[in-house]
């Protein structure tokens, strides 16, 4: 039952509009909210009245909350004319609701409904979300005219006021009579230290506003509102959310603030954090303190337990040192200040005398002042008399907003590990300014007058070119004049200023590995002629210098006659490349002369991180020395590290000039390696990224982002970043005159570089940037730089393909939609929408000037309609869209790999193989294009003399017709003809399309006929065709393999080439059947008919009457009572009932029958359905002494009787189905054995597709389906009640095993899991429940068991599956695989290929030879990962492995039944589609 719903509480209103013309207004409020309206009292006279009033909304459906609108109109009532006017009112978006515990009173600006609406003042509301059951729905009754009536949308239930002026049953009992403002809801940073200093409450720093809310009961802490994107359909935890902090400013409400006071600061878009600065100038006349009548000086500043300790002097008397420290007030923990100078020494440092201040004597300093001037104080010994010595010091209380701030020593960055001043540096904040960088184009024309080494032979001669690191070649030219030429363009980056010149070396190719330098020139760049624009550079001849030669001088002076030929130059007109196009945060050009001017300024405040994933252990705990980095073109900036922190506070605020809206902020977290024990590099936490064209202009955005980081193991939030951040436009016509502009410089359209330049030269300016940037102090070190520019997007990813394809077919989804709504109407599926779209097709024709009108408008209207659905919040990173929720793990090992590739061989060669599969199908679908366009111009190429004949005389008709037939007529009679009746069409493709099919592509001359080797037939044949086609035994024999009766080992590492295709052959029948998965729902059936055989009663009813002696020991008549689903639990409740393994037959019989596509004419069917209950006819034989001919009686008849059946013969029974409830085996006598029938070994049994509790694995129509369990859900709700029920579960044992030893089998490995499992030093990790008794027949056992541990023991017994396999995973357990044909093989509609996400395996080869301890092996396993494993048991693969009560009905989950349904039906219709081609 749904109890959800929306709570809002209309308190007060302020300083409304006087409407009523005597200066005051009688007004209320009106609610609206999903179709429902309320109403509360009438305040006659009274611009700032008070309702107190609560209304509750039902919430229909939960899940749509986020799309819903709560909406509150201000009225003023006129009593004289009985009507209302308009005050104004208020729009809350669903994403803002918050539960009642996080709800406050927060009193919104009233907005205008119109351009011309008169409006002002504000309205207190209070709105949260409640799932209490006593809370009643509020009562409609009827109150006076609303001026909203025509909001035919809504109930008009309206609200006495009377009966719901009352106490909010969720409050204390109190009546918020007292109106709260924004302006009072305090900052959260002021919670934490009220009680801790006194200090920080004196009046001379502390504003009015928060002296006040100190004195009023203290702050509130910060509401957040999550925020689900509509299209994301996202895991809520990685969704962002909107934030309302309490910023510099005032409180940021709706993207606004609400200033708590008339006094403004430039840092308005961070916590106003205090801190207490100390400025140790320098000290004169120190008293000695060592023999040699010196001391070596150091200052300790200390309050309370936080201490910051100064750089020491040898042998100083009056030291300097000029250093800033700044203690948090958040942190501080005493009110007195101590600054004590030391002597350092050996082994204990000596006391020379401090300096006490009062924090409440400390003076509050504001910028813009000028900063507070130092003083000299006299130093005192510890009994406070004064001694020898002054110390010049500056004390004073400020903001981050202070000059001092970003080179202060900081007590939240202070670190017990390493407070050495190097290691200070590495964690301030500091601005860096990338450097401005170049392309520098080479174009080498020619050389002459060569003199080479050898003279006996022509040099083959190259020109190599250097900058730096960077070298490029030309190509090598034989020079047979010794004046070659060659005219090539090298591109290189350079960075300002110039450091490294440019050398060019002419060089000959003697041989292999082997070149002579013939001449070389140094070009230094700043000689080089620069230009921003596509002007001609003159060219340069310069002399090649001696190779000989070492001394720069001595090269200038020894001249010779060889020289090269140059275009030199500087292009400052393109923009250099140096992050990913997609997410540039610069577009100008190199060349400064080009900018244009600033169309608005950025500004981003970095808040705070919080729940950060530990990246370093620290005295046995996991921490992290966290630090931001922010870039927007040249300009980069980091906060300061935070040490030892999970959730840093940061409060620093910068800013940038904006010239391209179409330009791209990110903001980096990272972990500050350098501090304590160096480390080799910065790690990567996450990064976020902010578009600015996604701005609003003069709007504050305050989201909480998820820092989601794609790893080896998946996608992982590694917590969260808030950010505030605001674009304001400077130039609203500049920006408008930008959308007409093209986004990069006009060199890059002049002269464009290739995409394998362009991605060469990006490499070379990241590296320069990173270089230089690294040299900075603190450095931003390379990694940082690599991360923050995405060097490695270029790189080939499967995830991002996929992603980018799904892109693709959403851009086309709405060309699809078209065509589908089009082809409706030409099929008249809609007879009125058919006819109305036919009148406006004839309006457009006789009025064609209406055509590009109409086709504007309606775009028109579309933007319209969509604004108010336009997106109030910057885009995130989408798990879904981007594909990382469904990566698989392969892929993601391939995307993390190196490049070039460090895997093994198999793993390379195995993702070739895969990457071929994927072009093979792009391949053909070029090729079909290629077809297409091919038969085009075949209509005119004469490839086939008569189609050209035909095509050409039907374009002459054409001609004549056209000229003498008015084009409006010819218009309408084609639209006519396109859209006419089904009745008038037929079913086989038009003479055109037939035509048009016909016509010659140059398929048959790019397919040449080659032979497939033996060796690659041999290893990738099939046994059996995919579609159902005969059975061609003679091409392949199934191996011998002893397992599939003895239990024998199968090993994927056997060298027995036998086994090994084996098992190959085994995986791609899996792949066939996982191709036939459907992810569609063919309740709707759409012509998919199923079949259901009405049999005589030997092939089933009869087989259910011989229950009672089937099996000697044991009735089974009450495993097959509720249709098979036997007797019900009372003890594990509703949806629990005495399943047999065995009942699989009759379970699906009952389905089956009351499928909504079943039919009952044949010739309306595209599946047959054969009711024979195979399994019980071996189970009733099985314990007589019989023959095998009477064992084979049933299996023969039936056969005799389906070959009577039209349906049969028509397709050879390929779409027949047959569900058979024992292992594939047991169809399957051989002569060794006398167990079972030969059923599935009759030819005429080939052909249909057999449903299985274990199929054969060398058969590719025996599909496996999952055994029946014990849990049969009724509705939706039992499989959501279990699945939280089995998610809470205490699992007191870590594994456990239900089964009982073989011991006549010698190879079975279960006697050795016993033994394991039952040792002395395992008690209280394993529970074994043998079987031997009776109590496995105890479906509460069983359940209990597995409910209770983590792990389930899953070995093989007479055959390779187990029913307790799905025992288990419904009960939550991990199952413990030993072998590949448990469940790997066996069941490709129900378990996902990724085995790692639901089940652990471990080679029982290992186990029998005692190399392994299974649950040493299995408490090794993280608990993360087990709860990871446990949620996609639960949640992904539970509903699809039970079978629902017959009697009851699934509308959100789809059970195994409707997924093997599903499947079928799927697999019949590509049948059906492949007949057809």
């Amino acid at each position: 039952m749904n109890n959800f719903k929306l709570g809002v509480d209309v308190v007060s209103a302020h300083n409304l509009v006087p409407k009523d013309g005597q200066g005051s207004s009688s007004s209320f409020v009106e609610l609206y909210f999903d179709g429902q309206k309320y109403r509360t009292t009438i305040k006659e006279r009274d611009l700032n009245p008070v309702w107190n009033e609560s209304f509750y909304f039902n919430i229909s459906d939960p899940s749509n909350l986020h799309h819903l609108t709560l909406d509150a109109y201000v009225h003023c009532h006129s009593s004289a004319t009985n009507s209302s006017s308009f005050l104004g009112k208020v729009s809350l978006a669903g994403t803002s609701f918050v539960p009642y515990a996080d709800a406050v009173v927060l009193h919104y600006p009233l907005e205008k409904r119109g351009i011309f609406s008169r409006v002002r003042g504000e309205i207190g509301l209070k709105v949260y979300i409640t799932n209490d059951s006593t809370i009643k729905s509020s009562i409609p009754t009827p109150a006076v005219e609303s001026m909203h009536a025509n909001n035919h949308g809504l109930v008009d239930t309206e609200v006495n006021a009377a009966g719901n002026k009352m106490a909010n049953p969720l409050s204390n009992g109190k009546v918020e009579s007292e109106r709260h403002t924004f302006r009072h809801l305090p900052n959260p940073n002021h919670q934490h230290h009220q009680h801790h200093s006194n200090g920080f409450e004196d009046a001379h720093y502390v504003t009015k506003y928060e002296a006040d809310e100190m004195v009023s009961g203290g702050p509130q802490p910060m509401k957040l509102v999550h925020m689900h994107s509509v299209s994301s359909a996202q895991p809520v935890d990685y969704a962002l959310k909107e934030t309302s902090p309490f910023l510099g400013g005032g409180r940021v409400v709706g993207g606004r603030i609400i200033h708590k006071d008339k006094t403004s600061s430039t840092y308005d878009l961070v916590e106003r954090m205090y801190f207490l600065y100390v400025r140790v100038v320098k000290a004169r006349e120190l008293p000695a303190m060592d023999l040699t009548g010196s001391l070596d000086p150091f200052v300790v500043v200390r309050i309370g337990n936080y201490k910051g300790i100064t750089r020491h002097f040898d042998k100083n008397q009056h030291p300097e040192w000029n250093q800033v420290f700044a203690f948090s007030k958040e942190r501080m923990q005493a009110s007195i200040l101590e600054v004590r100078i030391k002597d350092k020494d050996l082994v204990k440092d000596d006391f020379v005398g401090l300096v006490r201040f009062d924090i409440n004597e400390v003076p509050l300093r504001v910028p813009p002042d000028s900063p507070l001037a130092p003083e000299w104080y006299r130093l005192e010994d510890k009994k406070g008399e004064k001694i020898k010595g002054e110390l010049m010091l500056a004390v004073w209380i400020g903001t981050q907003a202070d000059e001092a701030f970003s080179d202060a020593w900081h007590s939240d960055a202070a670190t017990p590990v390493d407070s050495t001043p190097a290691a200070t540096t590495v964690i301030r904040s500091k601005v860096y300014h990338a450097p401005r960088l170049w392309y520098v184009r080479v174009n080498i024309v020619e050389a002459q007058d060569l003199i080479p080494m050898e003279k006996n032979r022509f040099p083959d001669v190259y020109v190599k070119a250097q900058i730096g690191s960077q070298v490029l070649k030309t190509k090598t030219v034989p020079a047979r004049t010794l004046s070659p030429l060659w005219n090539e363009d090298l591109l290189f980056v350079a960075a300002e200023p110039f450091e490294d010149h440019l050398v060019l070396s002419v060089e000959d190719r003697i041989g292999s590995g082997k070149d002579e330098i013939i001449g070389r020139v140094i070009i230094p760049l700043n000689a080089v002629e620069r230009r921003a624009d596509d002007r001609m550079i003159h060219s340069r001849w310069f002399n090649l210098e001696k190779p000989v030669a070492v001394d720069v001088d001595q090269l200038k002076k020894e001249k010779f006659s060889s020289r090269i030929h140059l275009h030199l130059c500087l292009d400052g007109g393109y923009h250099v490349l140096d992050e990913s196009t997609h997410y540039s945060s610069d577009l100008r050009p190199t060349a400064k002369q080009l900018w244009r001017p600033p169309i608005g300024i950025l500004e981003l405040g970095v808040l705070k991180a919080v729940g950060l994933h530990p990246m370093k252990t620290r005295e046995g705990r996991g921490t992290s020395d966290t630090y931001c980095v922010a870039k927007y073109g040249h300009k980069w900036i980091r906060t300061r590290t935070v040490v030892d922190n999970l959730s840093p506070k940061y409060n620093e605020q910068y800013t940038w000039e904006v010239f391209d809206q179409a330009t791209v902020i990110t903001v980096g977290v990272f972990d500050n390696n350098h501090i304590g024990e160096k480390g080799s590099k910065d790690l990567k936490i996450g990064k976020v990224r902010i578009r600015i064209s996604t701005l609003e202009t003069g709007r504050i955005y305050t989201h909480s982002y998820p820092l989601l980081v794609l790893h080896p193991t998946g996608v992982k939030k590694m917590g969260e970043l808030h950010l505030a951040i605001r674009f304001s436009c400077t130039s609203f016509a500049n920006m408008l005159y930008l959308y007409s502009k093209p986004l990069l410089p006009k060199m890059h359209y002049v002269r464009p570089f290739s995409v394998m330049q362009v991605d060469m030269l990006r490499h070379q300016a990241v590296n320069i940037v990173a270089a230089r940037l690294g040299r900075a102090e603190p450095p931003l070190r390379k990694e940082v730089v690599e991360y923050m520019s995405d060097v490695d997007s270029h790189l080939w990813s499967m995830r991002r393909s996929k992603a980018n394809f799904f892109r693709l077919m959403t851009l086309f989804s709405g060309v699809f939609a078209v065509g589908k709504w089009f082809g409706d109407i030409c099929m008249w599926r809609n007879p009125i929408t058919t006819v109305l779209v036919h009148v406006l097709f004839l309006m457009l024709v006789c009025f064609p000037e209406l055509i590009l009108p109409t086709v504007f408008l309606y775009m028109f209207l579309i933007g319209v309609w969509n604004f108010r659905y336009r997106p109030r919040y910057p885009p995130h990173m989408n798990t879904r869209l981007s594909q990382a929720d469904a990566v698989q793990p392969d892929e993601l090992d391939e995307e993390f790999d190196t490049f070039p590739t460090s895997r093994n061989p198999d793993i390379v060669r195995m993702r070739y193989d895969r990457l071929r599969s994927v072009a093979g199908r792009i391949q053909t679908v070029v090729g079909d294009l290629a077809s297409q366009g091919e038969r085009i111009q075949a209509l005119l190429s004469w490839r086939d003399p008569r189609a050209t004949a035909l095509f050409i005389t039907l374009c002459l008709v054409s001609a004549l017709v056209l000229y003498v037939t008015p084009f409006q007529a010819l218009a309408g009679l084609v639209g006519f003809y396109v859209m006419r009746h089904p009745r008038f069409r037929h079913r086989l493709p038009s003479a055109p399309i037939n035509f048009f099919r016909r016509l010659p592509a140059k398929t048959d001359r790019t397919n040449p006929s080659f032979e497939i080797p033996s060796s690659i037939a041999k290893d990738s044949f099939i046994p059996l065709q995919i579609e159902g086609n005969e059975t061609q035994h003679g091409k392949f024999s199934t191996p011998s393999i002893p397992y599939a009766v003895t239990g024998s080992d199968v090993n994927y590492n056997d060298k027995d080439e036998e086994i090994v295709n084996a098992v190959k052959v085994v995986e791609e029948q899996l792949q066939v059947h996982r191709s036939w998965r459907s992810e569609k729902n063919y309740a709707a059936c759409d012509g998919r008919g199923i079949y259901v055989y009405d049999m005589p009663s030997m092939f089933n009813k009869d087989l259910v009457g011989q229950c009672r002696d089937m099996v000697p020991w044991q009735d089974f008549c009450r495993y097959f009572s509720n249709e098979g689903l036997g007797e019900p639990i009372a003890n594990l409740g509703k949806g629990w009932f005495q399943t047999h393994q065995y009942s699989l037959e009759l379970i699906f019989h009952s389905r089956v029958l009351k499928h909504p596509c079943r039919v009952y004419n044949e010739n309306e069917a595209k599946l047959f359905y054969v009711p024979v209950y195979a399994g019980l006819d071996i189970l009733r034989w099985h314990f007589k002494n019989v023959s095998n001919d009477v064992k084979d009686t049933l299996a023969l008849e039936l056969v005799k009787w389906l070959e009577r059946q039209k349906a049969w013969k028509n397709n050879e029974g390929k779409d027949h189905v047959f569900v058979l409830g024992k292992i594939s085996w047991d169809f399957r006598r051989t002569n060794e054995s006398p167990w079972g029938s030969r059923l599935l070994e009759l030819d005429k049994m080939q052909n249909p597709i057999k449903l299985l509790i274990e199929r054969q694995p060398w058969h590719v129509n025996d599909i496996g389906i999952p055994h029946p369990t014990y849990f049969h859900p009724h509705s939706d709700n039992d499989i959501v009640s279990w699945q939280l029920k089995i998610i809470r579960s205490n699992r007191k044992n870590l594994v456990s095993f239900a089964g009982a030893a073989r011991p006549e089998a010698k190879d079975n490995i279960r006697s050795l899991l016993i033994e394991q499992c039952s040792s002395s030093h395992m008690n209280g990790k394993c529970k074994f429940l043998n079987c031997s008794s009776a109590k496995c027949d105890e479906p509460e056992s069983i359940t209990q068991l597995f409910t209770e541990s983590e792990f389930c023991m899953q070995p093989p017994g007479d055959s390779p599956t187990r029913k307790s396999v799905f025992d288990s995973l419904i009960s939550g357990c991990i199952p413990v695989l030993f072998d590949p044909f448990t469940a790997y093989y066996q069941y490709p509609w129900h378990l996902p290929k990724e085995h790692d996400k639901y089940s652990v395996f471990i080679d029982k080869k290992e186990v029998k030879e005692m190399n392994v301890n299974v649950v040493e092996r299995l408490s090794n396993i993280s608990s993360r990962e087990r709860e990871n494993m446990r949620r996609f048991i639960v949640y992904e693969l539970l509903p699809g492995l039970v079978y629902r009560d017959e009697n009851g009905e699934l509308e959100k989950f789809h059970d195994a039944f409707d997924v093997t349904m599903n499947n079928l039906l799927e697999r019949v219709s590509r049948l059906e589609a492949t007949e057809k081609g």
